[in-house]
């Protein structure tokens, strides 16, 4: 998988860019590491194979298809208010519609226990013709917020897909290469950055 990452939160208008086109590295943050916490099994692509957006660059390449696929954190300061946000990324899964495994592409651990988080990834083949791609919010209050629609990707192995999602204490919004794939509207607010 090649990916390029730009996570944005509402922290007084503060932004967390990690572009990954010249090391593993953020190329800027303003708040918490640039150097991550944790890297490994990560590689990055020679130049001239980035993604879409900076084809002369290079990608990230996580080693989904290796035995342990890598790991790349950053710190996310303690006071950082994630009751809204947005993950942007461009993503080259290395398999093609039918996969029957689980990536987790980001997650966002937030207090209370290992469950609690935002997660946006591949959830894999769950019928004859739908697969899972989306994500969810888990805010402590065991009703998990799910943004998915279970239908066939029909991607083929190799291409790209610009993957945009969205979120604030009442909605959540995942886009797949422009358009809207699931959208969820709450009546409780999420208690996201407060639990």
């Amino acid at each position: 998988m090649s990916l390029l990452l730009a996570a944005s939160m509402c922290i007084s208008a503060k932004v967390l860019l990690c572009s990954f086109d010249g090391g593993i590295a953020a190329d800027h943050s303003d708040f918490g590491r640039v150097q991550p916490v944790v890297a490994e099994g990560f590689q990055l692509t020679p130049r001239g194979q980035g993604c879409p957006a900076n084809p002369q660059g290079r990608a990230l390449d996580a080693g989904f298809s290796s035995a342990r696929p890598g790991r790349l954190a950053f710190e996310i300061p303690p006071d950082a208010d994630l009751r809204q946000g947005t993950i942007e990324l461009w993503f080259r899964p290395a398999w093609g519609s039918g996969h029957r495994s689980h990536h987790c592409l980001v997650h966002i651990k937030l207090e209370g226990g290992r469950w609690h988080g935002i997660w946006l990834g591949y959830h894999g083949t769950i019928g004859p013709q739908s697969e899972a791609f989306g994500a969810n919010i888990m805010d402590g209050l065991d009703h998990p917020c799910y943004v998915w629609n279970a239908r066939e990707l029909r991607w083929e192995p190799g291409q790209w897909h610009h993957v945009a999602f969205t979120w604030t204490e009442h909605s959540e919004w995942l886009f797949i290469d422009g358009r809207l794939w699931a959208k969820v509207r709450l009546r409780a607010p999420l208690r996201i950055g407060r639990n």
